[in-house]
């Protein structure tokens, strides 16, 4: 089950440049942790507004799919990250229900188990999941 929104993933051309709009011009605090994701091709720094994270996300490479979705669609909303009681129940129970539903293994930087329910099957929405 869906119980609450972690964070709302942002993909940027300038990690630094973005920074300095949400933090200096929107007044939101500095970011509370940033990280290198190599292996995934991409670096990010969260930002929080209460309970709720934004993720800006910029690709260190232009041919993964943070680079793709940059040249299709340029800087904007990439994902909405919720956080569910039991990430296996949960994919099993979406795919049960049609879903599409990609299964990401925990990675060296996340070393978390994740599931992202597609764009084509959340109306135009990629719905990351992590369980609490």
């Amino acid at each position: 089950m869906f119980t609450r929104v972690s964070h709302i993933g942002v993909v940027v051309r300038d990690i630094d440049e973005a920074l300095n709009v949400y933090t200096n011009i929107l007044g939101f605090s500095p970011p509370t942790h940033r990280m290198d994701v190599p292996e995934l091709g991409f670096r990010n720094a969260m930002l929080h507004l209460g309970d709720v994270g934004i993720e800006l996300m910029e690709t260190t490479d232009p041919n993964n799919e943070f680079g793709r979705f940059l040249e299709r669609h340029g800087e904007g909303l990439y994902h909405i990250c919720l956080v569910v009681d039991d990430i296996d129940a949960q994919i099993k129970s979406l795919r049960a229900k049609g879903a599409d539903v990609l299964e990401v293994p925990p990675s060296e930087s996340i070393g978390l188990k994740r599931g992202f329910v597609r764009r084509r099957s959340a109306r135009g929405v990629l719905i990351e999941m992590v369980q609490a």
